[in-house]
């Protein structure tokens, strides 16, 4: 959302006209699920969050006023909600589960509502299903509006717009997270961005994340990718082992693709060890091309990490000793090595800077080759 669009989004939201919207969701009686809400202040709390009704109050005189947010129990104390406004109401909200992808023959129940976090429950009437959703209001200073689904071992988040004199209302997905087993341990994630495709794969343990980015931007609230097969992408990345090197994952990513790798400004593959805490978390392996070029590649094996870039700049790590060389722009370098702290009686049992640094090398050597043929691996 930007700036000139929050701007005319917030407009929209006190210039609301009731009669409107209920002209504009009659069209869709025929596509959208049936929708029974037995709690007429979650009724008026989707109004609220639809623009449909008011959620603030305006007091003061003088030139000073002062706008005070109301909840829906208040609003109906304080203003007499009609019947019409309320169907009105209920008609949008299925409109709007159409568009998240509940078909007309479902029946949904919305019970069960908490004012406090603006939660309740959806009763399928066909299966007895039951989906856990959410709404929320948004602000100035946090996030816009938007609906949160549970469904089918599924979490979406949905940015939600209402309508105004120019457009309907409009439902864009924003992310899912999904349970690729029985126990949740496992989880694929996807974030919808313009800019880039973003998705990641992790357990408790560990993460791998993808980000590839576009050519060109797409536009907002885009439903076709030219540049990516969402189907195979989310099947590669939910496919992922965990064991799995990192060059056979990253080989397999031109095929989900749709044109060459040379096209795409950056494409990227890291996988971290997590903490605790995000400040916590480890990369131990981690590919970065820019058009299709290798500009940085990390490996660990056996214990032992390199890091490599396209600049002759690298590092090499090991449980007792680390090697690194620097290149600078005219292409000196400089070689620092180190020895890691060990118990004294093994002190003895280290390699010597000689045998370490010829090893470094070899190593990065090997992690060079790697980089600049594994992306690439599946196109010839």
């Amino acid at each position: 959302m930007n700036f000139k669009d929050a701007i005319s989004y917030f407009k929209n939201r006190k210039n609301n006209n009731v009669k409107s919207l209920g002209e504009q969701v009659e069209r869709y009686d025929e596509e959208c699920p049936k929708v029974i809400i037995k709690n007429p202040e979650l009724t008026v709390s989707l109004g609220q969050w639809m623009g449909a009704l008011p959620d603030a109050v305006k007091t003061g005189g003088n030139g000073m006023f002062v706008i005070t947010q109301i909840g829906a129990g208040e609003l109906m104390k304080k203003k007499r909600v009609t019947q019409q406004e309320l169907t009105n109401v209920i008609k949008r909200f299925s409109n709007i589960l159409r568009m998240a992808g509940f078909g007309k023959d479902n029946t949904c129940t919305l019970d069960r509502f908490e004012p406090e976090d603006l939660s309740f429950r959806c009763t399928f009437k066909n299966t007895g299903e039951v989906s856990e959703m959410r709404i929320r209001f948004g602000s100035w200073l946090d996030d816009g509006p938007a609906l949160f689904i549970d469904y089918d071992n599924i979490h979406s988040v949905y940015e939600f717009w209402h309508e105004d004199k120019h457009k309907p209302d409009r439902l864009y997905l924003q992310s899912v997270v999904k349970n690729l087993d029985t126990d949740g341990n496992k989880k694929f994630y996807h974030y919808v961005s313009e800019f880039r495709y973003i998705a990641a794969v992790y357990n408790q343990d560990t993460r791998l994340d993808i980000e590839i980015q576009y050519p060109e931007s797409l536009e907002y609230g885009f439903t076709e990718n030219p540049y990516v097969d969402r189907e195979k992408i989310e099947e590669l990345i939910s496919s992922i082992n965990f064991s799995e090197d990192i060059e056979s994952i990253v080989s397999k990513i031109p095929e989900t693709l749709t044109m060459d790798t040379k096209v795409y400004p950056t494409i990227s593959v890291v996988i971290k060890k997590l903490g605790k805490d995000k400040q916590k978390d480890k990369i131990t392996d981690e590919a970065i091309f820019k058009h299709g070029e290798f500009t940085k590649l990390t490996l660990t094996r056996n214990g032992k990490k390199v890091t490599v870039d396209n600049f002759d700049t690298w590092s090499y790590a090991t449980d007792k000793a680390f090697v690194d060389q620097t290149t600078t722009p005219d292409q000196d370098k400089t070689i620092t090595y180190g020895y890691k702290a060990v118990p004294v009686d093994e002190y003895e049992q280290l390699e010597s800077p000689q045998v370490i640094i010829k090893e470094a090398q070899e190593h990065v050597e090997e992690v060079k080759r790697l980089g600049k043929v594994m992306l690439q691996k599946r196109t010839q």
